[in-house]
């Protein structure tokens, strides 16, 4: 690979996913949802979510409620790489995987989301990665589309569009801020909060 680590690009492939499991369950079994652009009304995945699963009549009509963190909505580029950074940082002190998670989904919920101001913009791929993964999602969609699973939702939804480049670097300062509040807040943990939960068997 060019980029080494664009490999999830292929990790992540729909339609290579869709296919194995075809061969299980069958072709009409499989069901691909997919994900509304930004822009669309945050109910629009819950309502395709229902269309797939034919269960309108069990289910809600509105979706139930997330926060933040759980929607997985609420972090913007300068602190998603603050928060690499810092779980880089923690595996080189030898934290384990389990309590690297704990505390950066404790700093992420009590640190960066309560934040006000400008916490910079949603994330997005550098303009330098375009002509490596383009390639990579119109080899997919043209292979979900092959597999003739059943798609709700519109397929065009998995291509990239020019919003998802960035068109400049996100600012150091941004980066700079969202690291010493995650800092702070590994610091007050460290003093104050419980030992992480154990880790499951």
């Amino acid at each position: 690979e060019d980029y080494p680590s664009l490999f999830r690009w292929r990790e992540y492939a729909i339609g290579s996913l869709a296919a194995p499991w075809q061969r299980v369950v069958g072709t009409d079994h499989v069901t691909v949802v997919t994900v509304p652009p930004s822009g669309n009304p945050p109910t629009e995945l819950w309502h395709r979510f229902r269309e797939a699963t034919g269960l309108q009549s069990q289910l809600p009509v509105e979706p139930p409620a997330l926060g933040e963190r759980a929607s997985n909505v609420g972090i913007t580029e300068p602190e998603t790489i603050a928060y690499l950074n810092i779980l880089t940082v923690l595996h080189n002190d030898g934290v384990r995987h389990h309590d690297r998670k704990w505390l950066v989904d404790r700093t992420i919920e009590s640190a960066l989301l309560p934040r006000g101001g400008d916490r910079g913009r949603r994330p997005q791929l550098p303009q330098t990665t375009r002509s490596t993964i383009e390639p990579y999602v119109q080899e997919d969609v043209e292979r979900l589309h092959q597999t003739g699973a059943r798609i709700v939702g519109d397929i065009n939804d998995l291509s990239l569009r020019d919003s998802s480049f960035a068109a400049e670097p996100v600012p150091a300062s941004q980066v700079n801020d969202a690291m010493a509040h995650i800092a702070a807040e590994l610091t007050r943990i460290a003093t104050t909060a419980p030992e992480p939960p154990q880790e499951q068997a």
